[in-house]
């Protein structure tokens, strides 16, 4: 009786470590699941904001500021999102790009309404 009772401690002794054992390895794949989900929302958010950038160039260069505008509010809003990535090269010239059209449309925008002053 002894010895059932001594063997039933070392079972519940290995059954603990072996718990022990999966529970860690599940929270190291949760983990590793949240580490993977961030990255690839940061890459598609990422491939979004370069399609936006893309478009917001071709409508400031036919001057379509109806779409230029919207185009901008959602380049910005995107933009959010990669504040603290602006050490990044892409990022930085994304950024760079995008003050760079906004000026450009400022100044476009001014010039037409200066035209149809005349």
């Amino acid at each position: 009786a002894i010895e059932q009772v001594a063997r039933c401690k070392e079972l519940a002794t290995a059954s603990e470590a072996m718990v022990t054992s999966i529970t860690k390895d599940v929270r190291q794949l949760d983990n590793a699941k949240r580490n993977l989900t961030t990255a690839i929302t940061a890459l598609r958010r990422c491939a979004m904001l370069m399609d936006a950038v893309e478009q917001l160039q071709v409508a400031a260069e036919r001057r379509n500021f109806r779409d230029a505008g919207s185009l901008l509010g959602a380049v910005k809003q995107l933009q959010n999102h990669f504040e603290s990535y602006g050490h990044i090269a892409k990022i930085a010239e994304l950024r760079g790009r995008v003050q760079s059209l906004e000026q450009a449309l400022r100044l476009a925008s001014l010039r037409e309404f200066e035209l149809l002053g005349e």
